[in-house]
């Protein structure tokens, strides 16, 4: 039996972490939030992915005057909210009841605190 060649990966125009922000700059138009499985079928990455970009735009968002807002995961069982994970990935089990059935964090992009300007401090004379 033949071979095939290995298929080649899709084209992008963007990088990943440009896609993800341009998702979440649409959802923020629709006044929406988008879960790490829409974002990463929007810039075709896996979800897992998505986790490492959204923590870097955590940090650089705000130096463009915005902020990544996220919605925190919940149990859907006995309905617990994790609300200090720190992590932008979905947990495996309710602490509470252990049940496995958690919905996964949602995240949109707000208007945040102004970039403060540094400025030079002056010599005195």
């Amino acid at each position: 039996m033949r071979e095939r060649p290995p298929k080649p990966p899709p084209a992008r125009s963007a990088t990943a972490r440009s896609a993800i922000l341009e998702a979440l700059l649409a959802t923020r138009e629709a006044n929406a939030a988008a879960t790490a499985r829409e974002l990463g079928a929007a810039a075709s990455i896996s979800e897992k992915d998505v986790a490492a970009h959204l923590e870097h735009l955590a940090r650089s968002l705000p130096h463009e005057a915005l902020k990544l807002a996220v919605t925190p995961a919940s149990c859907l069982a006995c309905e617990y909210t994790f609300q200090d994970r720190g992590r932008y990935t979905t947990p495996g089990a309710c602490p509470k009841c252990r049940s496995e059935r958690v919905a996964p964090p949602s995240f949109r992009v707000t208007d945040g605190p102004r970039a403060a300007k540094r400025e030079r401090p002056r010599d005195e004379e």
